[in-house]
């Protein structure tokens, strides 16, 4: 309804109406604070799909602030980790999941692997063990009885901004 004032509008038009002012706008420097609250999965897909479109014709500066990390991994190039206000983490995205992965096995088995290896999180389910590690996952050799696995781009940013670091379960 175009009599509707912006203040009238749900919160999914409201994101609609903002979203379209920061595309339309051309600025070299274009901020999105969580630019899709109160979208549905299709708006979603469509305001990414005309991310892309707008920046392959005008290619700027988009700068976005999303907790819809998994669905929007694939439009960055270079992600920032915040916590309490500090940032924790900066690199291209390729990086930062280069360089972190799962080791898990036994409680024993996983101890082990993990001597003089930097971890940045933990659990512990009955007698099996998880661990998120610092280092390349290309670069292990195999351990018998360990599996890897490598990391989303959500699960990092999880396990870097949690308060437990360590859990058993």
């Amino acid at each position: 309804d175009s009599r509707k004032s912006y203040s009238q509008l749900s919160r999914g038009h409201q994101s609609i109406f903002r979203i379209v002012i920061g595309l339309a706008s051309n600025a070299p420097i274009t901020i999105f604070d969580e630019p899709v609250l109160g979208l549905d999965a299709v708006a979603r897909d469509e305001f990414y799909s005309e991310l892309i479109e707008t920046f392959s014709r005008n290619p700027r500066l988009f700068i976005i602030s999303t907790h819809l990390i998994e669905e929007s991994a694939d439009l960055f190039n270079e992600a920032i980790i915040f916590k309490d206000g500090k940032v924790i983490r900066q690199d291209s995205v390729e990086n930062l999941l280069a360089n972190v992965f799962y080791v898990s096995g036994t409680t024993a088995g996983v101890d082990e692997f993990l001597q003089h290896r930097q971890v940045i999180s933990s659990q512990v389910v009955n007698t099996i063990k998880t661990a998120v590690v610092v280092g390349s996952i290309e670069l292990e050799k195999p351990w018998a009885g360990l599996h890897f696995s490598p990391l989303s781009m959500q699960k990092l940013f999880i396990h870097l901004t949690s308060e437990q670091k360590e859990q058993t379960l």
